[in-house]
């Protein structure tokens, strides 16, 4: 029972965490911020938010993906979308949220946002704690 207790509070503390994150983040998605901003009156929109990943990946790494990605946009908006989309090349198709990159892309994408996101900032804070 009590590590049942202790799980649920790790959820809870993890959802509490993400909220603020995905509805910060999500107003930082092109798509959806220009939507916004053309929007005359109120409407429902569906969109999948793992565009066609699930195809491809397990919903753990679709998962993992989507939140290393809304952690991005939400430290660095224009550092994010340069990773996400490196050049012209790459093009977002009309019913995704994401670019439309190859899974070796992808991969690549998602070892940058980890080292400067995830990485980098936990190395600066030992750094400045060592000091």
């Amino acid at each position: 029972m009590q590590q049942s207790a202790k799980q649920s509070s790790a959820i809870l503390l993890l959802l509490c965490e993400l909220v603020p994150l995905v509805l910060q983040a999500a107003l930082k998605i092109e798509k959806f911020g220009d939507l916004i901003l053309k929007a005359t009156e109120p409407q429902m929109v569906l969109f999948n938010i793992y565009d066609d990943w699930l195809k491809t990946i397990s919903s753990y790494t679709a998962f993992s993906r989507l939140i290393l990605i809304l952690r991005a946009l939400h430290v660095n908006v224009d550092k994010a979308r340069m990773i996400l989309k490196p050049d012209k090349t790459i093009i977002t198709e009309p019913h995704h949220v994401w670019p439309s990159l190859t899974d070796e892309q992808w991969i690549k994408v998602h070892s940058t946002f980890s080292w400067c996101y995830l990485t980098l900032p936990a190395l600066c804070t030992v750094f400045f704690v060592a000091i």
